[in-house]
């Protein structure tokens, strides 16, 4: 679970994109179907500050395309993440580069966690975004 919240930002508040009145059946019979959780990282740099980010998790529908979800990511780390001294060029293409391969599948994580966070509330709709 740390690992999880290391990689979805640390104390942010968990919001999903794309489960709007979806409950953790709802969520569990989506993944089973071929959806998948994705987020996507991204690069910003303030001349010697440069932090590597995550979008929050977006639900990606069986035959979606992940790159069309991966423009706003990429377009961000392009505009704002090569800036910053000595990392922003190269995490600027790391993060580009991992937007365009498909971002970070972290629907096992994330499944096993809301499981348990929603055990004993099985009917109550996932926090959208």
């Amino acid at each position: 679970m740390a690992a999880l919240r290391k990689l979805l930002g640390g104390d942010k508040a968990l919001r999903i994109k794309g489960v709007q009145g979806l409950t953790i059946a709802g969520l569990r019979a989506a993944v089973s179907g071929g959806a998948r959780l994705v987020v996507y990282t991204y690069c910003e740099s303030w001349v010697l500050a440069s932090f590597k980010r995550t979008t929050d998790p977006i639900l990606v529908q069986p035959g979606a395309s992940r790159l069309g979800l991966a423009a706003v990511p990429i377009l961000h780390s392009l505009l704002f993440g090569w800036w910053g001294i000595p990392w922003g060029p190269f995490w600027t293409v790391q993060t580009v580069w991992r937007s365009l391969r498909g971002g970070i599948d972290v629907t096992d994580e994330l499944l096993a966690a809301l499981e348990i966070e929603y055990a004993d509330r099985q009917l109550e709709p996932l926090p959208a975004a």
